[in-house]
């Protein structure tokens, strides 16, 4: 995979990675917003070339809750001030927000909740925690089970309002191809020693 920076007319820093012959393109406006409408491949290609990967589920949800097992990075009680999401009908947020103002985790992360659904490593499989116990595992991903048309996606994001969205351990599964305004990814890196 070859990688290449660019400038785009925003003066911020873009990417072009070349992989199999075709070119990938993430239009970026403000490095204090997040990167929307891309693709899991595209997300997933950003990740590894920015040196770590997409986060798995079970990274996603210890940042997001940490080890008290709260019910939403904040705490156990909904609050639709502590993210960015609508508030009265859904969609009257009207679009993501700036990074790092919502949603912050005991572990320090912030739109863990809200602004914008999240792309994971997993597959999407309905029942792959039921009778799971996480703390068999350092890090279990799903890479195999269920009908792998699926991906993870996780945290909720600005165009829902109820708090039934926004649980630390909510999530959903969309085709891996599509685009949204409110899908986006975070890169999970290894940590130093």
């Amino acid at each position: 995979m070859r990688k290449t920076l660019i400038s785009n007319p925003f003066g911020v820093t873009a990417w072009i990675c070349l992989a199999n012959r075709s070119v990938i393109r993430l239009k970026v406006v403000s490095t204090r917003f997040l990167i929307v409408r891309v693709t899991w491949d595209e997300a997933r290609a950003y990740a590894k070339w920015a040196g770590g990967d997409l986060p798995s589920e079970a990274q996603w949800e210890r940042a997001a809750r940490g080890t008290d097992g709260r019910k939403f990075p904040w705490g156990d009680t909904f609050d639709s001030g502590k993210l960015w999401c609508s508030k009265e009908k859904t969609g009257d947020a009207g679009g993501a927000t700036e990074v790092g103002r919502y949603g912050f985790s005991p572990s320090g992360c912030s739109d863990m909740a809200g602004n914008v659904w999240q792309w994971c490593l997993d597959w999407y499989d309905a029942d792959y925690w039921k009778g799971r116990a996480v703390t068999g595992a350092a890090d279990p991903v799903n890479l195999n089970l269920g009908q792998r048309k699926s991906r993870v996606l996780r945290g909720g994001s600005w165009y829902y309002f109820t708090d039934a969205t926004f649980p630390c351990a909510g999530r959903m599964g969309y085709y891996p191809n599509n685009r949204s305004d409110d899908y986006g990814f975070r890169v999970a890196l290894r940590a130093l020693r």
